[in-house]
This record gives structure tokens, sequence and C-alpha cells, in this order.
């Protein structure tokens, strides 16, 4: 990347890598090297980004990470776009496959679809995940603002507007540091002039992200990827690049290890070998690892945080504020009695990924399943016949429950409501045998995964050998 970065067609460049010495950086005098005054184990981003727009001697700046690819096309854009721009980005982009075919928006520009008011977001820097959105890149907002991968923008209004150091890596600082700039009316847009490809997927963007038009209601969890490439993965297992950068029985046993290094652990709560053995696919392992945990007493905050940390140690980095989010969710679901224990039926709507991994939960048989899918009306799910929404009409109301395996839960409850149903509630809320509804979660993302990317691992030293 050093190389790429100082053959732009620029006046004058040069480049400041804050950490580690890189392997092979070249040695060029216009290189230069800094680091924190300590090692932070955190990820103080926040500090080094500061540290490098103070180190930096020219006027136009740059910050990055180094997962890019770095083109001539840049310098082009970046002359095109003009002198007069204060925070801005490139769209940025993951090629997946084998030939790189299939484009996958990366988090680049962002809104912040806050209910609340903006004064307490700015000063709890709390926030929820699922406002963070993905809006049109000609699309405004006062509370949009650019991801931390690349920032363009000048040094006197990076040291007139420095990231906050009291949050690290994975902390909102971005959305924090975005706030911050739109209050002063420095605002943060993108240059569409050139397309900056990140060399790595992002772990929760393979599939789905959030998205907000102008005008429009937030879209959650749109589907993110191309019909070229579902219909390549519908019709044979095409060769993608692999999405993880391990083998798989090198990652299961790492996962595994994690899990059963937490304090306090029994030896009969630790994770089995079997797991590792016996799973082929990614959502098979986490699944087993949902079931192990739901057999657990994972209660108490203590033991409840500890679960959380080995989701942010082996799944993706999640910030501060998302933890506690899910410390709350679990202990107020250990503490509330069964939902379903005044209803003669229960009935469940969405046969997807959600409804094979959850409705084991329930403590209840299902009478039956409703999909709006007219191809599936008739079949079995897991035991469950699946029928048509207009089903819902034959059921005593006031003594039935409709359990929503979806989230598209406000759509689904509306059209519920409509067939006369009068108690619908999220399967997140009916499970009485208390799994931890992010691992619920990750077991559906991972399992719409596996449908898209039939490559997830790169090859062992065995297999590669057969």
């Amino acid at each position: 990347m050093a190389r790429d970065i100082l053959a732009l067609d620029l006046p004058a460049v040069e480049v400041i890598v804050c950490g580690p010495r890189p392997d092979g950086l070249p040695d060029d005098p216009r290189i230069r090297r800094i680091d924190l005054e300590q090692p932070e184990p955190r990820g103080w981003i926040t500090r080094k980004k500061n540290l490098l727009a103070a180190a930096a001697q020219y006027e136009n700046l740059c910050l990055l990470h180094d997962r890019y690819v770095v083109t001539p096309e840049w310098a082009d854009a970046l002359k095109g776009y003009g002198p007069c721009y204060s925070f801005v980005t490139f769209p940025h982009v993951y090629y997946a496959g084998a030939e790189q075919r299939f484009p996958q928006r990366y988090p680049d520009y962002q809104v912040l679809a806050q209910k609340h008011g903006l004064d307490l977001a700015r000063q709890s820097h709390v926030y929820d995940t699922n406002d963070i959105l993905h809006p049109d890149y000609d699309d405004f907002s006062e509370t949009s603002y650019c991801c931390g991968g690349l920032y363009i923008t000048r040094k006197t209004l990076w040291q007139r507007v420095p990231q906050e150091e009291g949050l690290f890596h994975c902390e909102f600082e971005d959305v924090s540091f975005g706030l911050e700039c739109q209050l002063r009316g420095i605002p943060h847009r993108v240059n569409s002039l050139v397309t900056a490809e990140s060399a790595t997927a992002h772990p929760m963007l393979l599939v789905r992200k959030h998205t907000l038009r102008a005008g429009e209601a937030p879209a959650l969890v749109q589907l993110h990827i191309g019909t070229e490439q579902q219909a390549l993965s519908a019709a044979s297992p095409w060769m993608s690049r692999p999405v993880m950068s391990t083998d798989r029985a090198s990652y299961y046993a790492r996962v595994r290890d994690r899990f059963n290094a937490m304090p306090g652990l029994a030896p009969e709560e630790r994770l089995p070998l079997a797991l590792v053995e016996q799973s082929q696919k990614l959502s098979d392992f986490w699944g087993g690892i949902a079931t192990h945990v739901a057999g657990l007493p994972f209660t108490t905050r203590d033991r409840i945080a500890e679960l959380t940390y080995f989701l942010s140690d082996t799944i993706f980095r999640f910030g501060t504020p998302q933890i506690q989010t899910w410390i709350r969710e679990h202990e107020r679901a250990a503490a509330r009695s069964n939902p379903l224990a005044g209803f003669s039926t229960v009935v469940g709507w969405g046969t997807g990924s959600a409804f094979r991994t959850a409705h084991r939960y329930l403590g209840r048989e299902l009478a039956f399943v409703v999909d709006s899918d007219a191809a599936k009306w008739g079949t079995t799910i897991d035991g469950v016949e699946v029928r048509g929404p207009a089903a819902l009409r034959d059921l005593d109301s006031a003594h039935s429950a409709v359990v929503v395996f979806s989230c598209y839960f406000d759509a689904i409850r509306t059209a519920a409501v409509a067939e006369g149903a009068a108690h619908v509630l999220p399967a997140t809320a009916a499970c009485v045998k208390l799994p931890f509804r992010p691992l619920l979660n990750f077991v559906g993302y991972f399992t719409e995964v596996e449908r898209y990317y039939p490559n997830l691992f790169v090859e062992s030293v065995s297999e590669a050998a057969a």
C-alpha cells in the first residue's frame, strides 16, 4: 500500500504509519513510523488518528486503514472533487467471488437514525446498532458521517475537532466524531469519483445491510447481494474467496478454547470436543454452541458479560454499548415469567433460519407455522405443518398467540392482526429456555452466509495435500 500511495500523481506525498512496522515497508525518506506511547489492547484508534494528524506535514490529510487497494485513480478523484471539502470518504466495496464479480458495499458513509435526540446521544455515546444505516451517497442528514476506515480532510479541521480519545475501537467513535463535526457545521460527504476496494470482507455485512433512503422508512437487513450471485449460488457451488482467513479445524479449535477459557466454568460446562469434530457447517457449529449455552446457568451479570466477551473475541469486536445492551436484555429475559403460559394455542410465523434455530426454545408445541410463500403451504418443517396467513382466522384469538420468527416483526405483526390475531410477539420475547439471543441471531446469520458463500474457510494442510 505504501508504494502505491507514494506513486500517486500528486504534488507531494508522505506516508506515516502508526503502529508496528509492516512487513515489506519500503525504505524511503517519505515514509515515517510513529506509535502509541504504550501498548493499548483495547485498540486506541482515536489516539492513533489524532497522532497521525498532528505528525502530518501537509494540510491535505488522508487517514486510512491498511486494508484498501490504492490505485492511480485515487489521485484523479481527489483532483476532480476539488479543493473545497471538509470531511469526505470514497464509496467502499468488497468484491466477492474468485473472479471478484460481486460487489458488496462496505461500511463507508452511514447515518444515525436517532430517536431520542442528538444532545443525549452526543453526551452518552450510546447508540443502537439497528439505528446505524447506509444512506445513498448523494443523500445528506445532520446525523450522517464517514466511517473511520478512510477519512479525507484538512489537518487544521481535524485538529479543530479531534476524535474523542476516551473511546476505543468499535465503541461508535466514528458516530460520535461525525456528530461533533456536524454540530460545528463541518459536514461529512462522499467523493464518488472513485470506489475504494477493501481487500477484506466485513464479517457482519456479507449478505445483508441496513439502509435509509430519503423520504422512506428505514429498511432493516436488506439483502446485500446481487441476483447474479444468488443464481450462481443456487445452481452450483461456485468457488469464492474464503470468507475466513483460517481453515475450519483451526477456527473451531480456537473458538472452543476461547469458550472453555471463561472463568468459573465447571468441567461439565465446557464445550465438548465432539462439537468440533462433528460440525461441518459453520451454522451447525454455532448452533451447537447456542444449544450448549441454553443448558447452562448464564444468569448472573458476570457470567452474561463473560459470554458477550467470548462473542466479541471470536465473531466481531463489538463495542461496549452493544455488549451492555446484550447483558441488560439477557438479565431481563431471565427474570420474566413464561409469556406463553396463558395461551391454549401457539402458532409461529416464518420458516427461515430464525425458526429453525429458535422454535425449540419456546417450551411449547406449535399448532402450525405460517409462511407467506404459497409454495410451502402443506409442507412440514421440523415436524411442524406450514400454512398460509388465512389459517389464523380459524383460531380463538383471545386464547392464541402468534410467535414471529423473523427480523421483520413490525410488518408481520400488522399482517397477523389483519388476519384476526390479537397477541403477536417476537420469538426473542417468547423463549422460556433462556437462549442467548445474540447467539441465535448469529446462527441465523451464518446459515444465510453459507447459502451464498460455499467456500468459507481456507484449505488446511491435509486438505491441500489430498
